[in-house]
């Protein structure tokens, strides 16, 4: 393996003076004819973060490929089937091969190399946890590393899974008892849960919470009426919840099982007693004569919203609250702000509320509401008649009407808006029919080559980025200074 050092230069350093309405492009480097950006999946190879970017690049002649990362080269490596590579605002790495050995790189300083029968995979990154499988080949069996500790062996892992932000993380596996299997959950304090027959859905979060659902062996069927209705377990870190129904006699569909969670709270569509229950963290709330149709569990401990029943009512916290008639809603990461859109039956009209005390303004069409993270502002898109889109930006108790754009939503979805540190600079990436634009403060630049516009800040100066293909062959990095 061999790591070549494009330029000197790490790439938040920006010495130089930028115009803000000119991008100051650098060149990061030039495809030759047999080399082309890699694809995952039907995914383009290219990654963007606060910490910076990465871009894959294989040549097709050669069969290998290298790692841009942050000006500097990685490869080239040669394994023939891959994953794509991992990069979050903390730390990116990959795993590849080169020659006999397997390789996982990590933030461009660990190296650790294998033999070409254990084969190295499945590498995940969080805030403090880095993990990846090692199979052997030979003996047919599994170790997982995390932080560079191995653990293990294990002949029958299923999977592990890494606390969002914490430390604790777990696997689970399986055992071969002759008639059946039997699942477990073993977690890295060594305690283990289980035997189950089937595990449906299982969460780690923050503070060693966690979550299963799973069917265990011989569970006994509930007599509903003339029917038997299969039953399944609810386990967390709070203790055993008992049994609940696979189905809702007389209901075409039946959510359950639909887990959802964030990094403190989880909650799910539940049936007990043929009685519909929404459960968020262990408890039960309800009985409801719906499921709820939108939740959204917060990142803070308990601070949980949903909407239930025919006239659309919002619950806080599980407590019943005067609005009615909610479209859609979003919640700040610190859930003090609730952005309520609230229909008017029978007209396109929304009211746009906070917390349902604080009028923001009527509007007709809202498409989407988000919260820019870590803060009490938001943006919003309005659905105009002739097709287009209108970015509104909510910063500091101020609506401002910013320009329209002839968007065409992506799998139903609006495009994200990415703010800079000071809530003073945005950007985003949009589609018109195939075309894509990016744009930055109501500026059009040509597309860059995945969805995404970052900003960072360096030296008190603040700046706005993106990676294109310039000439089909020149991968650019596009800055704008403020």
């Amino acid at each position: 393996m061999k790591k070549f050092i494009v330029f000197i230069l790490f790439f938040f350093v920006a010495s130089f003076s930028i115009a803000q309405d000119t991008p100051q492009k650098e060149l990061i480097y030039t495809l030759k004819p047999t080399e082309r950006v890699a694809t995952f999946e039907n995914t383009l190879g290219v990654y963007q973060s606060r910490l910076g970017y990465m871009v894959v690049v294989e040549d097709q002649d050669k069969n290998t490929r290298q790692y841009l990362v942050n000006q500097q080269s990685y490869g080239p490596y040669d394994r023939a089937t891959i994953e794509p590579p991992k990069m979050n605002n903390y730390h990116w790495g990959f795993t590849d091969a080169y020659k006999d050995s397997n390789i996982v790189a990590f933030d461009g300083y660990k190296f650790n190399r294998y033999p070409s029968f254990q084969h190295t995979s499945d590498l995940r990154i969080t805030k403090n946890l880095s993990a990846y499988t090692i199979y052997n080949e030979t003996l047919a069996e599994h170790k997982l590393t995390v932080n560079g500790v191995k653990y293990g062996p294990y002949a029958n892992l299923v999977d592990y899974y890494l606390s969002p932000e914490g430390t604790t993380w777990a696997i689970e596996y399986f055992e071969n008892v002759g008639t059946h299997y039997n699942f477990y959950i073993k977690f890295s304090s060594g305690k283990v849960i289980g035997p189950f027959s089937k595990i449906h859905e299982f969460a780690l979060m923050n503070e060693d919470a966690w979550i299963v659902v799973a069917d265990k062996k011989d569970t006994p069927s509930k007599s509903v009426g003339d029917r038997m209705v299969e039953q399944f377990h609810i386990i967390t870190s709070r203790g055993d919840l008992g049994l609940f129904e696979k189905e809702l006699v007389g209901q075409v569909y039946s959510p359950y099982r639909k887990l959802l969670y964030t990094k403190l709270n989880y909650g799910m569509n539940v049936i007990r007693n043929q009685q519909i229950f929404y459960m968020v963290n262990g408890e039960l709330f309800g009985p409801y004569k719906e499921f709820v149709k939108q939740a959204d569990l917060g990142v803070k401990p308990n601070r949980f919203n949903y909407v239930v029943g025919k006239d659309y009512t919002l619950f806080f916290r599980g407590e019943k609250s005067f609005a009615i008639h909610v479209r859609m809603f979003t919640v700040s990461d610190s859930s003090n702000s609730v952005a309520i859109v609230k229909s008017h039956p029978g007209t396109s009209i929304d009211t746009l509320t906070i917390n349902d005390k604080y009028f923001v303004g009527v509007y007709s069409g809202i498409a989407n509401i988000t919260f820019v993270p870590e803060t009490e502002n938001f943006y919003f898109w309005i659905a105009n008649n002739d097709g287009s889109y209108t970015l509104h930006t909510y910063v500091n108790n101020k609506v401002t009407e910013q320009q329209s754009y002839p968007i065409t939503p992506q799998k139903g979805k609006m495009p994200e808006v990415a703010f800079s540190p000071s809530m003073q600079h945005w950007g985003f990436v949009y589609y018109n029919g195939s075309e894509r634009k990016v744009v930055v403060d109501n500026q059009e630049y040509p597309s860059g080559l995945i969805d995404e516009v970052d900003f960072y800040e360096e030296n008190g100066k603040e700046y706005a980025f993106w990676l294109s293909l310039d000439s089909l062959k020149d991968i650019v990095l596009n800055r704008i200074g403020f």
